[in-house]
């Protein structure tokens, strides 16, 4: 396990391995994310979304 710190904004786009999470919401102390994995495309009216707490 390694850790990095880094600087996010909006609209920012992170891989983990066939994973893309897209930054569409900072706030609160929490990272709201939209996934995207590999070439699978979600059914109609699925949305995938991670929300990701921060530590205060």
């Amino acid at each position: 396990m390694y850790e990095r710190q880094v600087e996010l904004s909006v609209g920012q786009t992170l891989q983990v391995g066939d994973v893309l999470l897209t930054i569409v919401d900072i706030e609160d102390g929490e990272i709201h994310f939209r996934l995207d994995e590999g070439t699978e495309e979600p059914e109609a009216g699925e949305r995938r979304e991670l929300v990701l707490a921060l530590p205060r």
